[in-house]
């Protein structure tokens, strides 16, 4: 069995590579990074700065570091959700 990794440029600090890495969704964290929502919604990453910088997902800033709240990627599925199913009617 062959696992994926990433170039070795694309490491995190403690080694794991960044497409590799797992994100969880189970409540215990309240904001996510650009890279971990594009692996969430499966899109990639220039998408989501996409997203962000048309306002289309809010976001906040911690010093230099932008960071998504779980609940703004809630309401963002949600609302492409409710847009598709008035499009369909």
């Amino acid at each position: 069995m062959s696992i994926r990794t990433a170039p070795p440029d694309k490491l995190r600090r403690d080694g794991t590579p960044v497409a590799l890495r797992q994100v969880s969704l189970d409540g215990a964290r309240l904001l996510l990074t650009p890279e971990e929502v594009a692996q969430v919604l499966a899109i990639g990453r220039s998408k989501v700065y996409n997203l962000l910088r048309s306002e289309e997902m809010t976001s906040v800033r911690i010093g230099g570091s932008r960071r998504i709240p779980v609940s703004a990627l809630h309401e963002f599925v949600d609302r492409l959700c409710s847009v598709q199913s008035a499009q369909r009617q």
